[in-house]
C-alpha cells in the first residue's frame, strides 16, 4: 500500500488546498496521527509527478513508482500529489501553474516540518515542474534533507545557487574522498530509481 501526502484542492484542476490531508492508496484518508505513527524511525523518500497530472493519474503513477522499487526495510515511499494541471487547455494554463508548484512545496514543508520530525531522514524526487515543488519544501524545512533528485526538472541548471539558494543551504554537502576510497555513484542507491534515471536530472546530497 501507498502513502500519499495530498496537496490538492480538488481532483481536477484548481489550486492548491489549504491543509494538506494523508491518504493510503489515495482511497483511505488517515489521521495526521497515524501519520505520525507510520514515519517515526523511517527513512522517507517522497516522490512527486510533473504537470498536467489529475489526482488519479498521480496515484496510479507513482503507485506504480513505489511498486518498481528495491528499497530497504527503514525506507518508506510517499508519493505527493499537487495540483498542477489543468481543466480546459494545459498549454494555456502551464505558465500559471509555476505558482501552485511553489504554494504547494511551501505547503508540503509546513506539513512535513510539523508531523515528520520524527522521521529518521528525508529524500525528495519530482519530475519536470514537480521540481519546484521539492525546492521550495526543501526550501522551508527545519532539517537536512538527505538526498535531493530533479529528473527533467522544468528549471535552470544553475538553479541552487540562484532561485533556491535556501534549498542548497538544507543539502548535506559531499565529503571529500579518500585516496583509498571507492567512487561514490552518480545516481541513488533506490535502485528502482536506475530505470526511471533521465538525462537533464540534478542529484545533490550524495552520501
Amino acid at each position: 500500500m501507498t502513502l500519499f501526502i495530498d496537496l490538492r484542492a480538488g481532483a481536477c484542476g484548481g489550486i492548491c488546498a489549504p491543509e494538506a490531508s494523508v491518504w493510503e492508496d489515495g482511497t483511505t484518508l488517515l489521521s495526521v496521527t497515524e501519520f505520525r505513527s507510520r514515519v517515526r524511525g523511517r527513512d522517507l523518500v517522497l516522490a512527486t509527478h510533473g504537470f498536467n497530472v489529475s489526482r488519479q493519474d498521480g496515484i496510479d503513477a507513482l503507485s506504480n513508482w513505489s511498486r518498481l522499487m528495491s528499497l530497504s526495510g527503514s525506507d518508506l515511499f510517499v508519493g505527493v500529489l499537487w495540483p498542477g494541471d489543468s481543466r480546459y487547455l494545459p498549454v494555456l494554463d502551464y505558465p500559471a501553474e509555476g505558482d501552485e508548484a511553489i504554494a504547494s512545496g511551501r505547503l508540503l514543508a509546513r506539513f512535513l516540518n510539523e508531523y515528520a520530525g520524527s522521521a529518521a531522514s528525508v529524500s525528495l524526487v519530482s519530475h519536470s515542474l514537480g521540481g519546484r515543488v521539492i525546492l521550495e519544501a526543501t526550501s522551508g524545512l527545519d532539517r537536512t534533507v538527505r538526498r535531493l533528485i530533479l529528473m527533467a526538472g522544468a528549471i535552470e541548471d544553475d538553479c541552487l545557487t540562484r532561485e533556491y539558494q535556501a534549498a542548497a543551504g538544507n543539502l548535506p554537502q559531499p565529503s571529500a574522498p579518500s585516496a583509498d576510497s571507492a567512487p561514490v555513484p552518480a545516481i541513488p542507491e533506490f535502485e528502482g530509481w536506475k530505470s526511471a534515471w533521465s538525462a537533464g536530472a540534478v542529484s545533490s546530497g550524495l552520501d
